[in-house]
């Protein structure tokens, strides 16, 4: 049985919804790229994958210098007895943020001396466009836009008035999937993704453990069509960086495992918070 983990990328910049031309398709440009944190949140799930691929464990993962040293180990023991487990895939969808993503992921993986291959770049796994959805949507409703901003400017004076920002976002973001979703571009974005699934199932039924750098979009996507769920609910509560597991039989053959994996996001830092921990 292969096994098939599809990450969503790090947190990226949601700046670029704050910038004036939004409504005229500005924010994609602005928001394709890492936050310092993004960069944080995609260590953190390589040293997690390389903890689970190297020891060979199929639960959630269990973030912690422990088992990333056992996974160094184990893997050091490995290729001195001339026994190298294969290489881990790592493929990524072809935006800015989810390559670097994996470009994070693939150097923990190679820290932990399990000498993955180098990433390949599949346009399949690329998300929609926030432009085109966001932006019909935020002319169409100026008002919504408006009560967002608001919420964030309010928020930069109080750190705890994100929550409210969250919420009008998250609100805004799902009444825009919905009439995008009777669109011709969304059965377009539906097939793709399907055609990405399917290759990466093949590649998981050889035996190879399979890491896709992604989007929240094609993550629930997959994970919608293999549970009979709604897309537009299971898109708005997945985190950056978090991690949904398939279980592969054969090619095209798949079961869904876990989804929205995000133990190793969860670390308290010295304050109680966790900050690796977030939707945006």
């Amino acid at each position: 049985m292969g096994i098939l983990y599809l990450v969503r990328h790090g947190q990226a910049n949601s700046g670029g919804l704050h910038t004036s031309d939004v409504a005229d398709g500005a924010m994609e440009e602005t928001y394709d790229r890492l936050t310092p944190l993004g960069h944080e949140q995609a260590a953190a799930t390589g040293r997690s994958l390389a903890a689970r691929i190297g020891g060979g464990g199929g639960g959630a993962a269990e973030e912690g210098a422990a088992r990333v040293s056992a996974a160094r180990e184990g893997a050091a023991q490995e290729s001195t007895a001339g026994e190298s487990a294969a290489q881990p895939v790592v493929l990524s969808g072809p935006l800015g943020r989810q390559l670097s993503t994996a470009e994070g992921v693939h150097a923990e993986l190679e820290a932990a001396g399990l000498e993955p291959q180098a990433i390949r770049i599949v346009e399949q796994w690329r998300e929609f466009s926030s432009d085109d959805v966001l932006a019909p949507y935020f002319r169409a409703h100026p008002d919504k836009l408006a009560e967002i901003r608001r919420a964030y400017e309010a928020a930069r004076d109080n750190p705890r008035g994100m929550k409210e920002h969250n919420r009008l976002l998250g609100r805004a973001i799902d009444a825009a999937l919905r009439e995008w979703r009777s669109t011709p571009a969304f059965d377009s974005f539906a097939a793709q993704v399907r055609q990405g699934f399917s290759d990466a199932t093949s590649l998981a039924a050889g035996d190879q453990p399979v890491v896709v750098v992604t989007s929240g979009g094609p993550i629930s996507m997959c994970a919608a069509e293999l549970i009979g769920a709604d897309w537009t609910r299971l898109i708005n509560n997945i985190f950056t960086a978090s991690v949904s597991v398939f279980s592969v039989r054969s090619a095209g053959k798949a079961q869904l495992l876990s989804f929205n994996e995000h133990a190793h996001l969860d670390i308290p830092d010295a304050s109680g918070s966790r900050p690796l921990r977030r939707y945006r």
